[in-house]
């Protein structure tokens, strides 16, 4: 479950009772910025859950500057943060990350960057890579791609 200000968490799906809740607090992750749909992905923390993408960006408290909105990859069990990385082209975010696979198995997270006032592009991030660097502590976007350039 997903939204603004911070809320990020997840149910049981067998009791209906929480079994995790992202602290806001954790990290470089920002309290009042919103979470966007999130997207199952592999296990890759090895926990025998399926682990989520989704991103992070937007304060509603804030009109100016804009935050660099995040690609974020969180443990399915337990809610930990396992992988960050900014924005490609260091805009904030307010599209749900769509993970896609092509026809030889290569997976990428398509994600869409700018806001309301602020021009963007679509970006396909490797899904692998991400994770790989994310995993070790070096998350970055270097092996974005961008798709599509935003226009005013």
């Amino acid at each position: 479950i997903g939204g603004y200000y911070g809320t990020f968490a997840a149910l049981d799906r067998h009791t209906g009772e929480w079994a995790w809740e992202v602290d806001p607090t954790a990290n470089i992750l920002q309290p009042y910025w919103g979470y966007y749909t999130p997207q199952l992905t592999s296990d890759f923390d090895g926990d025998g859950v399926r682990d989520v993408i989704t991103t992070h960006s937007g304060d509603p408290t804030h009109n100016t500057p804009r935050g660099v909105g995040l690609l974020l990859l969180i443990s399915g069990r337990t809610g930990r943060l396992l992988s960050a990385m900014p924005m490609p082209d260091g805009r904030e975010t307010y599209m749900s990350p769509v993970v896609h696979a092509d026809g030889r198995g290569q997976r990428r997270v398509l994600v869409g960057t700018g806001g309301e006032t602020i021009e963007g592009s679509l970006w396909a991030v490797d899904l692998d890579e991400f994770v790989e660097l994310g995993l070790s502590g070096k998350a970055t976007a270097k092996s974005a791609r961008r798709l599509v350039r935003g226009q005013r």
